[in-house]
This record gives structure tokens, sequence and C-alpha cells, in this order.
């Protein structure tokens, strides 16, 4: 299970919750009827993931004072519950306005017609689109149809050490995994006591956040849009195995702790925060929440793919209206100032990027914030999920994905890996075992 830097937040209970969801479908809707009354008034109940809820809750009490005849109240729920919560509460009448959701769990509510299609809205506000269209609005798109925005940004990324670089001889950060290795042999031939790279060996949500993006971009593990038809990536990867071999190579050559092997997410990168290791893949919150001390040699790089360019998954969160919505057009009046500038431009106070690309031209900002830049930059050609099976697939930690990798690393078979990974995710993806 994620902690909360961990952006596959909702483990099983997410998979179970998108079943129940499915099966309590409330009917897809298509047409933005409600959303477009330009003078709202009334309650919007927003529900919001609790990772996101202290930038919520300043967020909406802003926008109440903004405001006469329209207030939103937020609900922050634990992010291990919200999904649970939500299965019940849309099988009722009185569900909230506007939710905050994972991204990865966004198809589940689009497709079980929980969610109002917002696209004739979306539209007519061009300037927002144009901020927050690519990838990360795409992830809310099913069918050529919108059901939500972006709400925050939270992009994989690598922090790294720039005194131990320094020290080693190294320049900047790597641009390939190559590099990487290289650069993580350097910093371990510091000392005993410092090592060149640190993971998520037992988590395989930390994992999934950090290590696909180093090849995903080239070779998918999973392969379709077609939800009911989607095929394993696995065999024949060959970003997948240059990475295997690359984390292989670091357990064998002793490059990162021994602790590595047993970390389930409970203290990722917390090793990284003392300052004796030189790379830490993962979030933007390794960096933001890092000791002021050891914080001041910290620089944040995008991931390196396998071949060089750069990835990152988009993590985060999403914006939708639910379908059964009170007061749509109130919820859509929020959305929108939540996505504006003034609003975005706080998310990286509370350890998260904004959704806005506009933001990376905006000098103020870049110049408070450059630590939020790189990840902002990756997003722009970051990767998201669309899958039913991400839950068991990614973050279980009996799944396909944690066996493959540990069997890869820890047990040096990257090819058995491989093959024993490729059957795992298709069984799943062909309905067996989810």
């Amino acid at each position: 299970m994620f902690t909360k830097r961990m952006r596959f937040a909702g483990g099983l209970a997410a998979a179970a919750t998108a079943a129940l969801l499915l099966a309590g479908c409330s009917g897809s809707t298509s047409s933005s009827k409600g959303i477009t009354d330009p003078h709202p008034t009334g309650t919007i109940q927003f529900w919001t993931r609790s990772v996101l809820a202290p930038w919520a809750k300043q967020v909406a009490a802003d926008f109440n004072k903004s405001q006469k005849a329209l207030k939103v109240q937020v609900t922050s729920i634990d992010d291990n519950n919200i999904d649970t919560k939500l299965a019940a509460t849309l099988r009722t009448n009185d569900v909230p306005d506007v939710l905050a959701l994972d991204p990865g769990d966004a198809i589940s509510y689009i497709n079980s017609g929980n969610l109002l299609d917002i696209t004739k809205a979306l539209d007519a506000d061009p300037t927002l689109k144009a901020a927050i269209s690519g990838p990360q609005l795409d992830q809310a798109k099913s069918k050529g149809k919108y059901y939500g925005t972006p709400a925050f940004l939270d992009a994989s990324i690598l922090t790294y050490n720039t005194a131990l670089f320094a020290k080693a001889g190294i320049s900047g950060p790597p641009a390939n995994l190559t590099d990487m290795l290289a650069d993580a042999q350097k910093i371990r031939a510091l000392g005993p006591k410092i090592y060149g790279i640190t993971f998520g060996g037992d988590c395989a949500g930390c994992l999934a956040f950090s290590v696909l993006p180093n090849f995903w971009v080239d070779g998918p593990l999973i392969k379709g849009d077609d939800l009911n038809n989607q095929k394993a990536g696995v065999a024949d990867n060959a970003g997948l195995k240059s990475t295997l071999e690359f984390y292989k190579t670091v357990w064998e050559d002793g490059l990162a702790p021994k602790s590595d092997q047993s970390e389930n997410g409970t203290t990722w990168t917390k090793d990284f925060a003392v300052g004796n290791i030189g790379m830490a893949p993962s979030g933007l919150g390794t960096y933001v929440n890092a000791p002021a001390k050891e914080k001041a040699d910290f620089a944040v790089a995008p991931l390196p793919t396998a071949n060089g360019g750069i990835s990152t998954y988009l993590g985060g969160g999403n914006f939708g209206i639910t379908a059964k919505s009170k007061n749509p057009a109130g919820a859509w009046k929020f959305i929108q100032y939540a996505l504006g500038k003034s609003a975005q431009e706080t998310l990286p106070e509370t350890g998260f990027a904004p959704v806005r690309s506009d933001l990376l031209k905006d000098a103020a900002f870049t110049a408070k914030y450059p630590y939020v830049l790189p990840g902002l930059k990756a997003a722009q050609t970051g990767f998201g999920l669309k899958t039913k099976y991400q839950a068991p697939l990614l973050n279980d930690g009996a799944g396909p994905w944690l066996a493959m990798f540990q069997k890869a690393v820890f047990q040096g078979d990257v090819d058995g890996a491989i093959s024993a990974g490729q059957t795992g995710f298709q069984n799943i993806l062909s309905g067996n075992g989810s």
C-alpha cells in the first residue's frame, strides 16, 4: 500500500471498488446539461483524497471569500478508504458534487457512468483547456469525451545529492541508465557507508511509480486501448529488460543499501534524506520533505529512459463532477477556480506540482520553485495508465509486477522473471485472478 507520496494509492481496495462501481452502474451521462449556468448558487460538496487536503481546504477558503451566493464544503477522506466510501455513496442520490481522484482510478468511474461529461464546458473555456492539455488531460478522456480534468501533479522524478556527485567527479544528473549505473558506481566508491541509489524493493507501487518511466515510453507493459482486450507487453520488451538488468547489477554490486530488499514503502526514501545516498528515483515529496540541512545538497532532475530521453508517470489527482451532482454548474465553477494560476501556483507548498503548463513560462513561479520544473516539463510528454487492472497488476504485493522485479533483481534471473511476468500480466488482463 502506498504512503502519502506514492501515487498508485488504493491498492486492492481500488480493484474491488472498481468492480462494485461497474456492477452498480448509474448509467452513462453524455451531455453537460446543468453545468453551463453562469450564475450558480448554493453549496458544493467536494470530496478529496487526504493527500490533497491542505491545498484543497485553502483553495476552498479562498474560493468562498470570492463568492457571495456559492460556497464549497471540503470533506477529506483517507486515501485508503475513499474508494470504498465512494462506492457506497454513489449508489444513493446523496452524492458529492466534486471528486479529487487518483488518475489511475478515473477510468473505472468513467466507465461506470458515475462522472459527468464536461466536454462542452471545457471547450467553452479554451484558455483553461490549452493550459491543461496533454497527457494529463487525456487521462480523463474516453471515446472522445472528457469526464474530468487533472487537479494536481505528482510526477516521478530523480532526486540526487549534488555534494556526493561533486565528490565523485560527476558533473550532472544521468542521461540514460548506462550513465545512471556509472554514477552509482562512482558514488559507492566514495566510502563503505555511501551508496549510489535507493529503491523500494518490496513495494510494488513504489517501484511502479519510479521504475516504469525508465522504459514505458518505448515499451509499455500493457498494450491496447480496448480495456476489455488489452495484451501484456512484457516479453520481447527491450527497455524492460535493460531496466531489470540495471537494477540487478545495482543489487549484485552492492550499490544500494541491503535494507532496500525489504523496503515495503513505509520508510521509502527516508534513507536518502540522511545524505549518504546519491540518487532516489521517487516523487517530489522526497525533496520537499527532506531536512533543511540535507536539502541544501539535493537537486531534482527528470528520470532518464533506458536509452536516453526522459519520462515520468503522471501521478497526482483528477477532478471529476459526479453524474448525480445536485450543483454541477457550481462544481464546474469551483474546478475552474482551482485550476486557475493563483490556486495552482501554491501547490508546491504542499509537495506537489501544478498541472498548468503555462506556469513553465511564468518567471516568478520558475524562480520560486525551480525544483518543480523537471517534473512539470516531463509531464508534457509523460504517461498514465488506462486499464481496469492497475491494482492487481502493479500495486498488489502478490501481483506479477513485484514478483517479476524481485525475481530479476534479487534472484538474478532476468529472463525467467520476464517469462513469468508475461504469463502473469496476461492472465490478469484476460480477466483471471483479478
